[in-house]
């Protein structure tokens, strides 16, 4: 093929990884919601169009009292 359409289609993937992401404790007495998104993990930015195939995130947490699922 010599050359590409306009509108020809990319494939872009991408790995991050966070270790390790320290679990977030909030202050006594206050609610456990981050309405302002401090510290969360990004797993997942765009821009643009196109269409989003999927996203694999792997949890391996043992420690500070957390099992990697729901609240404490």
């Amino acid at each position: 093929m010599p050359s590409l359409p306009e509108d020809a289609l990319y494939f872009h993937a991408q790995y991050r990884q966070v270790t390790p992401n320290p679990a977030q404790h909030p202050a006594s007495g206050e609610k456990e919601i981050n309405v302002e998104g401090n510290k969360n993990y990004v797993f997942f930015e765009t821009r643009g169009k196109g269409q989003m195939m999927g996203i694999s995130l792997g949890v391996l947490q043992n420690t500070d009292g957390w099992f990697g699922e729901g609240t404490k």
